[in-house]
């Protein structure tokens, strides 16, 4: 099997990797990888294909197409956002390729991402996943296959440690700036699933408003502390959105949080009905798997996709998810009730 890699070293956990990377060439019967950065560091037998894009997310781009070519699969090495970037030109140049995720990021809890390089393995099944297609008026901007976030921030890495950062910041001028959430971010939130509105009753302030697809949805059967995800494999959703009074993506959690309740409205979509979100507070942004992609000052689209990307697991002991990121250690360390 021949191998198209494309690694990012900006991922929140490379550094820690960094030594690993080479076992792709035990994996592998042959390895195409991009310039510099992007393997030719990393992977010393491997052929390597030359871009001209210097922007980082072209560059994601014009290597996934060149790769797409001459591999039988895509080899994201990175985090749950690397990934995203990769599937993106997948599906929309209709490229009939499997990605391979290992995860190196922040996080890695999505579907893309089913490996480790701590415990590498021959890929041996493919699988299809869902994702949400995203709009901010009635342009398109992107998919998720973890989760869409509107807020302020973004979980990142700095110095080995996650962190909340500043969305706006991050867009302005690729800077990772710390910043504390707001936790009030709807002067009217109004949602719509399709031309119904749905009416948000106990929230109160709007903390952080976060919407998932389900690739899993069997897993909440008979767990009615889920809430009405339990009800999702009957109604066969294709995603899942949640209105919170608290901030819920936040890099501060401690024992001390799970004190006081968290207020939560669920709402669950079809395949056919879509999501549509206006009347946030402005400075707040739109994020997809962990990547700012704008600010939300235009209604927001939601819509799923059915088994839009071809997806490469292992056994069950790498299969989805990893979540071996910076952002798991952190909670696993946070500090404990005195």
């Amino acid at each position: 099997m021949k191998a198209g890699v494309i690694i990012n070293i900006s991922a929140g956990r490379f550094e820690i990797l960094r030594e690993k990377i080479s076992k792709l060439e035990h994996v592998f019967d042959e390895i195409i990888t991009g310039p510099g950065k992007f393997g030719e560091n990393f992977l010393r037998k491997a052929e390597v294909e030359n871009i001209s894009s210097s922007n980082f997310k072209e560059a994601i781009k014009e290597l996934t197409l060149k790769l797409s070519e001459k591999s039988d699969v895509i080899v994201s090495v990175g985090g749950d956002g690397t990934a995203n970037m990769i599937a993106e030109v997948i599906i929309n140049e209709g490229i009939d390729i499997p990605i391979m995720g290992i995860g190196g990021g922040t996080a890695n809890v999505g579907p893309l991402i089913r490996f480790s390089l701590d415990s590498l393995e021959k890929p041996s099944r493919i699988e299809t996943v869902n994702c949400l297609k995203v709009w901010k008026g009635d342009k398109h901007v992107g998919y998720a296959f973890v989760d869409v976030v509107f807020g302020d921030t973004f979980l990142g890495t700095l110095e080995n440690k996650v962190v909340n950062l500043s969305a706006e910041n991050f867009l302005k001028d690729g800077k990772k700036v710390p910043k504390i959430p707001c936790d009030d971010i709807a002067e009217c939130l109004e949602i719509f699933r399709g031309e119904k509105k749905i009416q948000i009753h106990n929230i109160g302030r709007i903390a952080q408003v976060v919407a998932s697809p389900l690739n899993f949805s069997k897993f909440y059967i008979g767990k009615a502390i889920t809430g009405i995800l339990c009800w999702a494999p009957f109604f066969k959703a294709i995603g899942a959105l949640i209105v919170s009074s608290r901030v819920v993506v936040n890099s501060q959690l401690t024992q001390e949080d799970m004190k006081s309740p968290v207020v939560l409205e669920q709402i669950l979509f079809n395949i056919d009905e879509t999501i549509k979100i206006n009347g946030l507070r402005k400075g707040v942004y739109l994020i997809l798997d962990g990547n700012p992609i704008c600010e939300c000052d235009a209604p927001v689209i939601l819509r799923g996709l059915k088994e839009c990307v071809k997806v490469f697991t292992g056994s069950q002991k790498s299969c989805y998810p990893i979540g071996e990121g910076v952002i798991c250690e952190h909670i696993r360390e946070s500090p404990k009730d005195s």
